[in-house]
């Protein structure tokens, strides 16, 4: 089958060697994901940090022959979030997004165990532009799970996930405060809400 004829297939999503959908290590260590598939692909990531490794193998005789490994060493709280395998064509390679959402694409996502560090670094200095009534994420995200996350200003109908972030409605300009706690550790972080300004033309 040609490559072209392929990239128009509905191909099932890649395998992640392990089949985590997530993973918690230790500030300083090492993490190696590996990805499997029929087709070449590849790791994607939004941080392309100095530490991150990639490698790309085929394994002739294997059903799914085409490999790639990520391999970041060492880790640190930076790079808490997700990490996907997609198909390596033209397409993907344009979009230049690690969409989670595409059926085509698999992701595991990273937790960091740092003490120093309870919160993600998105959730500091974020000025977000926003529109009255409509909803927006505050990416108040905890380095590892064990960390209680919660938001000064609560709104009754908000919603949280630990790998986005807390979901609200934006009323009025603001400030919220993200605050972190793990044992008898904490810490905080501001986000500042402003009204998007809208151009005439």
């Amino acid at each position: 089958m040609g490559w072209t004829q392929a990239e128009n297939e509905q191909w099932v999503a890649p395998e992640i060697v392990g089949g985590l959908s997530e993973m918690l290590v230790e500030d300083g260590s090492n993490v190696n994901f590996t990805c499997r598939a029929a087709y070449p692909v590849t790791w994607c990531t939004e941080k392309n940090f100095a530490s991150e490794h990639h490698q790309e193998l085929y394994e002739e005789g294997q059903p799914k022959p085409y490999v790639a490994i990520l391999t970041i060493d060492p880790v640190n709280y930076l790079h808490v979030g997700y990490y996907t395998c997609l198909y390596n064509t033209t397409t993907n390679r344009l979009k230049k997004t690690c969409d989670i959402k595409d059926p085509q694409i698999s992701s595991i996502y990273l937790y960091v165990q740092d003490l120093s560090h309870l919160l993600v670094s998105e959730a500091y200095g974020f000025f977000f532009p926003l529109t009255v009534n409509e909803p927006f994420v505050i990416p108040c995200k905890p380095t590892f799970p064990d960390v209680e996350v919660s938001l000064e200003k609560i709104q009754t109908n908000e919603e949280y996930d630990p790998r986005e972030g807390f979901k609200k409605y934006f009323t009025h300009e603001d400030t919220d405060i993200c605050l972190a706690k793990y044992l008898n550790l904490t810490e905080q972080a501001a986000t500042n809400l402003c009204t998007k300004t809208l151009t005439k033309n």
